[in-house]
């Protein structure tokens, strides 16, 4: 007995020692199998490209630190495995969490606006119960630091209209390693991708973009050409912008444009078919719009784009103020300024919300594009919309006239589309000797057809037009829609356009990962609530008590008491 009691200590101090040892070792040897149905825990190809090619010591500062509730904890717990993963992968990436919400009231008013002046935004944590915020204010962002840079992260992105505290924790935890990734390909760079608009037809002037412009110097250099000031387009702009021309191009100007795509230059067109403004309704009860004259139709049908003249009507739009009879406004619809929404999966606009448009027209999709170019719709309008085509009446008499639901019967007219691939030359069979001899002498050789680029195309340039206080002349937020008092999608979108033009790797294959929220379905849950009680609850109270009876019965059976036999009878 003395000797069984010993050996069952001896295996119970075995086991203990061997879960001490496994838990330490543990702290410095990291693994993990993942078996999720989308590899949510395993690292896509260009992120271990990027991680590969960290050289020197990456340091995540991660604001996380803390006490969250269950529903946003899921957050900081995702950052920290999935820095884990890239730590394992290259030693030179480090990592700590640290809390900024930790300490007396003034020490985290200083550690909040050092972290906004940063660039990480706060977020307050709503209660996941009623989705109403609360007073537990967070920074969920980081800070890396490499090669002397301070690169900020944001994981949480704005919300989308309708969503909820547990879709938008989702989403972020399934960007996270996009977030990290794309923070280290910036680090790496050694000079910031250039992105200039052009300017001299017309163009949207520097207060109406100021809003991008600062925007897009935080991340990369920005600048304008001016076309009387340049003989040809610099080969080193990686995203060249079109925003607005409401005056014709030059055949020069134009040959200029064909031969910086044909030598990989990336371009966003931003254009205005349609001449129509509200401010137009001010002098007078209505107007008849016109076409812009801009001489590029022919340069970007040969590229496969067409845009329609016709104007673009949704019954899901922005509101603008009209005036009563009292001097007060009241808020409208105005038909005229769509809403428009993805109409793909595509990384650009994946989980993106409303872009708001002005005046806008649509894309003509059914033309052919050039042999080895790929067209794919970005943006599109509502179930509810229709189109207007030159000559038409613009006038307020659409408000009184309340047009319903059977007047906008079409569906998803594309107003963006991306097109990739090798395009033909519009000069072909029409370069001049002249314009030939321009680009020899800036070192360049005339080409046919283009290297492997893309371009994005938007069928109405106020897209990046920021409203400007009238009395300070200030740009208010790109994103930020003053009638509505609501934040749209405008700035995220080109932000996403510009990043997908110019990445080396591809990190939207990281950005577009979906992590499945699997839902229980309520009404089973309804219908079977008695059945998985018994399931989750009472079957494991049950095997335990059948376990404890059969184990003492087994006990008893081999340790019992059992007398000797009398080997004198």
């Amino acid at each position: 007995m003395h000797s069984q009691l010993k050996k069952a200590w001896l295996h119970f101090a075995v086991l203990i020692a061997t879960i001490v040892v496994l838990n330490v070792a543990g702290q410095y040897l990291y693994t993990q199998l993942d078996l999720t149905e989308e590899q949510r825990f395993t690292l896509s190809e260009p992120t271990r490209d990027v991680v590969g090619k960290v050289e020197e010591p990456a340091f995540f500062t991660v604001f996380l630190g803390g006490e969250y509730p269950a529903s946003f904890e899921r957050l900081p717990e995702a950052i920290r495995e999935k820095l884990r993963t890239l730590q394992q992968r290259n030693g030179n990436i480090e990592f700590e969490f640290v809390d900024p919400t930790d300490g007396p009231l003034d020490s985290v008013r200083v550690n909040a606006e050092q972290l906004e002046r940063l660039g990480i935004r706060p977020f307050s944590v709503p209660d996941a119960a009623s989705g109403r915020r609360s007073d537990q204010l967070t920074f969920p962002g980081a800070l890396l630091q490499y090669r002397g840079q301070a690169i900020p992260i944001n994981f949480i992105d704005r919300a989308v209209r309708g969503e909820g505290i547990y879709q938008l924790i989702d989403n972020a935890v399934a960007r996270v390693e996009y977030k990290l990734a794309r923070a280290l390909q910036k680090g790496r760079r050694e000079q910031p991708p250039v992105i200039a608009m052009t300017t001299g037809n017309g163009e949207l002037d520097p207060l109406q973009t100021a809003d991008l412009a600062n925007t897009l110097q935080q991340s990369y250099l920005f600048g304008r050409i001016y076309w009387d000031s340049v003989s040809i387009l610099p080969q080193d702009i990686d995203v060249l912008i079109v925003a607005k021309p409401r005056t014709e191009f030059t055949e020069r100007e134009k040959f200029l444009l064909d031969q910086y795509i044909m030598h990989g230059g990336k371009v966003i067109w931003l254009i205005d078919r349609i001449g129509a403004e509200l401010d137009s309704l001010q002098q007078q009860p209505r107007f008849y719009p016109v076409d812009y004259p801009l001489a590029i139709e022919d340069l970007l049908y040969r590229y496969g784009i067409r845009i329609q003249p016709n104007l673009l009507l949704d019954l899901e739009n922005t509101p603008i103020p009209i005036g009563k009879d009292d001097m007060k406004f009241e808020l409208v619809p105005w038909y005229y300024y769509p809403t428009v929404r993805p109409i793909s999966g595509h990384p650009i606009v994946r989980s993106l919300d409303r872009v708001d448009l002005r005046f806008a027209s649509t894309i003509d999709t059914t033309i052919r594009v050039p042999q080895g170019v790929e067209r794919t719709l970005l943006l599109g309008s509502s179930r509810n919309s229709s189109t207007r085509y030159l000559p038409t009446e613009v006038s307020f008499d659409i408000i009184a006239q309340q047009p319903g639901p059977e007047a906008f019967q079409q569906t998803g007219l594309p107003v963006g589309v991306l097109l990739e691939g090798v395009f033909p030359s519009h000069y072909q069979q029409t370069a001049r000797q002249a314009y030939l001899e321009l680009l020899r002498k800036n070192g360049l050789e005339y080409r046919a057809e283009s290297v492997p680029t893309a371009m994005i195309v938007i069928s109405d340039g106020d897209l990046i037009r920021n409203e400007v206080d009238p009395n300070m002349q200030n740009p208010y937020p790109l994103d930020y829609n003053r009638t509505g008092r609501y934040r749209n999608a405008n700035k995220d979108f080109i932000l996403n356009a510009i990043e997908y033009l110019v990445e080396e790797e591809d990190l939207m294959v990281a950005r577009i990962r979906d992590t499945k929220i699997r839902l229980l379905d309520e009404e089973r849950v309804a219908q079977e609530r008695s059945y998985w009680q018994f399931v989750n609850i009472g079957l494991p109270l049950l095997l335990l008590i059948v376990f404890g009876l059969l184990y003492a019965w087994w006990r008893r059976r081999r340790y019992g008491y059992m007398p000797e036999r009398d080997t004198h009878d």
